[in-house]
């Protein structure tokens, strides 16, 4: 038993000092809003985030996550940015949709969520737009830039 733990361990120092990672160690997952709702345990980010100008801490983000969109387009945005940051913040690349997250924070602005965004108004097309960009990012269409698998 030690000799294999040994090999093991020979084998992992020899990856890490070639700074190759072994094909079973990697994994390049985004995970959708439903994946973040559902397990908060993973969350990488600290004590919360910042949508728009304001600071929501994980207690407000999980409330959010949970409040169903019911025809308000902040709603919708809100699920999809935080599930975004939160994929950025377990190592995503965040370049590919850089412009997006500007606009999703900028869109959001100052308001607090909900917001009461009618999907059809100007602003809730906006929202909408965004928000279908970085459900494709977190579902993985965009990018599939390497992070760890959050447990």
């Amino acid at each position: 038993m030690k000799l294999r733990v040994l090999a093991v361990t020979a084998a992992a120092m020899a990856f890490l000092i070639a700074g190759v990672v072994p094909m079973y160690a990697q994994t390049c997952p985004t995970f959708t809003q439903g994946y973040w709702k559902n397990h908060q345990r993973a969350w990488q980010d600290g004590t919360g985030l910042t949508l728009g100008t304001n600071f929501y801490t994980n207690a407000q983000l999980e409330s959010i996550m949970q409040t169903p969109v019911h025809g308000d387009a902040s709603v919708e945005l809100a699920h999809q940015l935080i599930a975004a940051l939160l994929n950025i913040a377990n190592g995503t690349d965040s370049t590919p949709i850089q412009t997006a997250l500007d606009t999703a924070n900028s869109l959001i602005g100052s308001g607090i969520i909900p917001q009461g965004i009618s999907p059809s108004s100007s602003v809730g097309q906006q929202m909408e737009d965004a928000a279908s960009i970085l459900d494709e990012f977190n579902n993985g269409d965009i990018t599939d830039a390497c992070g760890a698998v959050p447990e």
